[in-house]
């Protein structure tokens, strides 16, 4: 628990750089991120998911080191974890969520494309690109899509069908 405090001035310190260098995540993890957060920061120590481990000491621990632990515990969740996590919170919503980008995806990312091509090459045993590989599948799709709304018209259900009169 101690080192949390570290860890997360450098994860900030990370993310700075990754700003500078225009390689952020989606705003649309950086949203779900930030209330993930917060609810971690609990004002009540006892109540922090962290809190947990202390709560079942084994019985052959002293009652003095069960006091000391749980006041350590107590102290380290309140001074320490909680600031912390509302502090990546608020570094989060004020600074990096309105520079978090729109799209999805490596290849968005500077130099993203290429890397993505890389990673294809690397990791499957073809020489096509991405494109190439997934141009057949695409056109499959298409064509399931246009014959599926072509015979749409014969699945509808009546106007007057309601679910409650399928049973």
């Amino acid at each position: 628990m101690h080192g949390f405090p570290v860890w997360a001035d450098s994860a900030i310190a990370n993310f700075r750089q990754g700003l500078k260098a225009g390689v952020v995540l989606p705003k649309a993890l950086v949203v779900k991120i930030i209330p993930q957060l917060e609810a971690v920061a609990v004002a009540e120590p006892a109540k922090s998911l962290f809190y947990g481990p202390i709560t079942t000491l084994p019985a052959r621990f002293s009652t003095a080191d069960q006091v000391r632990l749980k006041a350590a515990y107590q102290q380290a969740i309140r001074t320490e974890l909680t600031p912390t996590y509302l502090k990546l919170a608020q570094f989060l919503k004020t600074e990096y969520l309105p520079r978090a980008r729109f799209t999805a995806g490596r290849q968005a990312l500077p130099g993203g494309a290429q890397a993505y091509r890389y990673l294809v090459r690397s990791h499957t045993t073809t020489e096509k690109t991405p494109d190439e590989s997934t141009r057949p599948a695409c056109a499959r799709s298409s064509a399931f899509r246009r014959k599926w709304k072509r015979s749409k018209p014969k699945w509808a259900f009546p106007a007057t069908c309601r679910p409650s009169s399928l049973t």
